[in-house]
Order: C-alpha cells, then sequence, then structure tokens
C-alpha cells in the first residue's frame, strides 16, 4: 500500500499538470490582454519622462502613482484570465482602477517597511539583515498579488491570510515556481548565486515595478521586439499560472488531496 507522502506527491504532480495545461490555455484564449501587457510598458515609458523631467521627491510620487495603476490594471487581466472572463479593451480601459485601492495599499506598506529597513540596517555590518528581512518578506508575501485580485481586503488582513496560505502550502507553492524561473535563472547573464539571492529577496510587486522600469525603454521596443513577445507572455503565463494554482491550494488541504486521490483510485 502506498505511503500517504506518495499519495501527496502523485496528487500533487495531477494537480501540476492540469494548472499547466489551463493556464496555457486561457492565456491563449484570452491573448488579447497581451495588446494591453505591451502598453503598460509604453505608458511607464512616458510616465518615466515625466517623472524625470519633474525630479525630486514630486517625480517619485507620480511615478509611483502611475506605477499602482498600471499594476492595478494587470493584476485585473490576470484575475480575468484565472476566472476565464472575457472583457473588451474597452471594458478593460473603464475597469483600469478597479484594484487601484488594494494596490497602492500593499505599495505604501512595503514602502514604509523599505524605509524603516534603511533606518534599522543603516550599518554596513548589518546590511545582510536587511537582506534577511526581505527573503521573509519575500516568503511570507508571495501570494499577495493573488490575495489583491482575488481576496483584497485591507494590508493586515491579506499579509495575515498570506502568511496562513505560506503556512500551509510552503512546498506545494514554491516548488513548481521554482521550477518555472529555473530556465530564467541560467539564462540571465549574471552568476547563479546572484540571480537566485535577487529574486528571493524581491516580492512579487517590486519585481513587476523592476521590470516595468528597466524595461519600458522605447529604444529597446524595435531592437528587441521579439524577446519583448516571448518576455511579455511569459510573466503572462506565470502569473496565470500562480493564480489557478492558488485557487486549487487555497480550496483544499494536503488530507483532502490525499484522501481525494484514494478515491480517484479506487473507483
Amino acid at each position: 500500500m502506498q505511503s500517504e507522502a506518495a499519495i501527496l506527491c502523485k496528487a500533487m504532480l495531477e494537480i501540476y499538470r492540469r494548472v499547466l495545461l489551463e493556464a496555457f490555455t486561457r492565456c491563449l484564449k484570452h491573448s488579447r490582454y497581451l495588446i494591453f501587457h505591451f502598453g503598460y510598458f509604453v505608458v511607464v515609458a512616458f510616465c518615466s519622462g515625466i517623472a524625470a523631467s519633474v525630479g525630486g521627491l514630486a517625480g517619485g510620487f507620480i511615478l509611483g502613482l502611475f506605477l499602482a495603476v498600471i499594476l492595478g490594471s494587470y493584476f485585473l487581466t490576470i484575475s480575468l484570465a484565472v476566472q476565464d472572463e472575457t472583457a473588451s479593451l474597452k471594458e478593460l480601459a473603464q475597469r483600469s482602477f478597479e484594484l487601484f485601492a488594494p494596490v497602492i495599499n500593499v505599495l505604501f506598506a512595503l514602502f514604509i517597511v523599505k524605509i524603516l529597513g534603511q533606518f534599522v540596517f543603516a550599518a554596513p555590518q548589518t546590511q545582510w539583515l536587511a537582506k534577511v528581512v526581505n527573503l521573509l518578506i519575500t516568503i511570507l508575501l508571495n501570494p499577495i498579488p493573488e490575495m489583491v485580485y482575488q481576496r483584497p481586503s485591507g494590508v493586515m488582513e491579506m499579509a495575515t491570510d498570506s502568511f496562513e496560505f505560506v503556512k500551509e502550502n510552503f512546498v506545494e507553492w514554491f516548488l513548481p515556481l521554482f521550477v518555472l524561473l529555473l530556465p530564467i535563472f541560467l539564462l540571465l547573464p549574471f552568476s547563479l548565486t546572484d540571480t537566485l539571492i535577487f529574486f528571493t529577496t524581491t516580492n512579487a510587486f517590486d519585481l513587476l515595478e523592476i521590470l516595468f522600469l528597466n524595461f519600458a525603454q522605447p529604444s529597446l521596443f524595435f531592437s528587441f521586439a521579439l524577446y519583448y513577445l516571448l518576455f511579455i507572455f511569459f510573466t503572462y503565463f506565470f502569473f496565470v499560472f500562480r493564480g489557478l494554482l492558488f485557487n486549487e491550494l487555497s480550496s483544499s488541504s494536503r488530507r483532502k488531496r490525499i484522501y481525494q486521490a484514494r478515491m480517484g483510485e479506487s473507483d
């Protein structure tokens, strides 16, 4: 008779297979949202120019607001794909601010944590502690994007729910995400150690901000158009996969998955 661990592994492999296929299917079915995704880079490039011309704290504040709108709209398209809902481009434009409030609240909370971290760990000999704190934030708040568009509430409530989810599904959640990102780790022109440190100490919100800010350069749009399209599609697929996997894991427990797998074998 198979052990519970073996049954659980088999059940999770089936879930991963189903979610991977579903994510790819949803991305193709709702590929029209990629038009918006490419447009986000154009908008960020334009907004970065405005913020740079303003300069100082005001410029950073303006860019931060623009990024909050962009991230809210981006997660809205992910939410629609995860829920298999079709919306016209006009409807998407009208709903662009739908997730602005939860996104700006999370960004503000993360900003405060960063400022406090810079103040507390300002000394060179304690800066490694800042990376430890960022690692904990990245791990414990990893499902925050899914909380924002599936269970929007107060920052503390979403953080608490995120902690509970990670505690219950640590291996099941992070293992497939690591496997999906492994090719990226290997392809980036940095050492594997530096790349892993960067990804494990950068939460999903900051990562998307960094990607938008660094890739939103008009000079790159035409020189690397194919790479942009591949990158945009992979990012879309990755977050849709996360959303579908989050639904699977949050709607069951390890005990329930083992029970369902056993019932399936007995049928």
